[in-house]
């Protein structure tokens, strides 16, 4: 049964920020407020949305945190994503490889709710 705390919790931990949500008696959502993305880390927003298009590779949205200069999330797999001076860095468990920049990923993220 969805809930208005199942929906807020969505919103919060996949969709990039908290939101507001409501349920009719029907039991379907009556409104829903877009997510305040500016309050939430760029990076995370990558992350969110990498972890949206390649679950397989960064599965169950971790929390991030500091891992030694880089703010990153670190998957029950291995892999882990880096943000480090507005670059983003992919950890297989061997070695750190630079994907990209920020702004090379932002437009998509955002294109696509993030």
């Amino acid at each position: 049964m969805i809930t208005d705390t199942l929906i807020n919790t969505y919103m919060t931990n996949y969709q990039g920020g908290p939101s507001t949500a409501a349920l009719t008696d029907g039991n379907e959502i009556e409104w829903m407020i877009s997510p305040d993305l500016t309050s939430l880390p760029t990076a995370d927003r990558l992350y969110n949305w990498a972890e949206s298009i390649y679950s397989d590779l960064f599965p169950n949205h971790p929390t991030s945190q500091d891992v030694f200069g880089y703010y990153a999330r670190v998957y029950e797999n291995g892999n882990a994503l880096g943000e480090q001076d507005d670059h983003i860095y992919f950890y297989d468990g061997n070695s750190i490889t630079l994907v990209g920049t920020v702004d090379d990923f932002l437009p998509d993220a955002m294109a696509a709710g993030f």
